[in-house]
């Protein structure tokens, strides 16, 4: 029913642009519209029992995007090897990562978190050994797989052969091939190899000794996003960098107020999932109030208040001391992304009262204010719409 209800708003808005004489707003939305209902139709007959919530466009590539996820990850655990032991933890973190950004239907970003994933297992879940040194590439033209490198031999004066084994990403094997190395210990071949686009193992035996590497074959097809998806984007990516900065400034306020954040926050993903960008949008402005109502950080040794008003930035505060004498004093200010934008050199008063105000038209966001006293750090936060 949702996507019946989903189809029928975008109909009602195609009918409204039509009536307002934006004719091609409404014919962008109408095949959007009928490419997706052609997608569902078609998951349906192929599988009408495959999703617990039911299908539709964004639902199909949702369980598109957790395959190939969920397929990188079935092929790590097929070749796990020691050396690959101690970069288990950041796979993991990359891999949860990318199926966040699915659940909430950040599919542009999904893809390139995908292709991050990709990267790191050729350069990470390859099996090293010091008595074979070899590389690979893939010649796309030609499809051909060309291999050089050297194996340490404690006797140069005869060839020795060396077998070589492809494997597809589910453990299968490939093709295997044969061949000898110089009396030197080089080794060079070419062979016509898989060219379907997937990762492939080459595990490389000599002697007693094995060594492998990892070819990418890319996919040729690019994914195709629609004007939906690229909005999507948008509003996703201002949510990540607001949790990021929650987490990195919110410190024990935010886990004090954990509950409260989390129910917005979940509220935002939903919200995202649904495409719904008008609650998405309200409940980022209410994330965005309650930052500023519960992170600002304060004690009794010190306190920072900021306010913004017509591009001006007014800084005030005290510290409270023992000896009354000057300091100098240091404010920090970071974005919303967590990049430090100023760094702002002060000296308070005797008694330990400053104030500043800064002339400078910020761009839209959410910033905190810092101040670092010894060991002590305070915090304000402010927004600019």
């Amino acid at each position: 029913m949702d996507y019946v209800n989903s189809l029928k708003d975008k109909l009602s808005t195609a009918r409204n642009l039509v009536i307002k004489g934006d004719l091609d707003g409404a014919d962008i939305i109408v095949r959007e519209s009928f490419a997706e209902w052609q997608q569902v139709s078609q998951k349906y007959s192929e599988d009408p029992f495959g999703s617990e919530v039911g299908y539709s466009a964004g639902e199909i590539r949702k369980i598109e995007y957790r395959k190939k996820i969920g397929d990188l990850s079935d092929f790590a655990t097929q070749f796990y090897n020691a050396d690959f032991a101690e970069n288990a933890n950041e796979f993991n973190k990359l891999k949860e990562k990318a199926y966040e950004l699915v659940e909430y239907g950040n599919f542009v970003d999904a893809d390139s978190k995908i292709n991050e994933i990709r990267n790191f297992l050729a350069d990470k879940l390859e099996m090293k050994n010091k008595k074979i040194i070899f590389d690979i590439s893939y010649n796309p033209e030609k499809q051909i797989w060309v291999m050089s490198g050297a194996v340490d031999k404690q006797i140069m004066d005869r060839r020795e052969n060396l077998y070589l084994t492809v494997y597809d990403m589910k453990g299968s094997k490939y093709s295997t091939l044969k061949f000898s190395d110089t009396k030197h210990g080089e080794i060079f071949t070419q062979w016509y190899a898989p060219s379907e686009p997937g990762m492939y193992v080459v595990l490389l035996e000599y002697q007693a000794y094995q060594a492998s590497q990892i070819v990418d074959v890319p996919d040729k097809t690019r994914p195709v996003f629609s004007s939906t998806d690229l909005k999507t984007v948008d509003y996703a990516r201002e949510y990540e960098e607001l949790k990021s900065f929650i987490n990195t400034f919110g410190g024990n306020n935010y886990q004090a107020n954990k509950a409260t954040f989390d129910s917005t926050m979940k509220q935002i993903e939903t919200a995202l999932a649904k495409k719904d960008f008008s609650t998405s949008k309200s409940k980022m402005t209410e994330l965005q109030s309650m930052i500023e109502r519960y992170l600002p950080s304060r004690s009794r040794t010190a306190v920072i208040d900021v306010t913004i008003q017509d591009d001006k930035l007014y800084i005030s505060g005290a510290i409270q001391k023992t000896l009354a004498f000057s300091e100098d004093i240091f404010i920090d200010i970071f974005n919303q992304k967590g990049e430090r934008v100023d760094e702002i050199p002060l000296k308070d008063s005797a008694s330990g009262s400053f104030n500043q105000v800064i002339n400078k038209k910020y761009p839209r966001g959410t910033y905190v204010v810092q101040l670092q006293y010894h060991d002590l750090v305070v915090s304000d936060f402010f927004r600019v719409n």
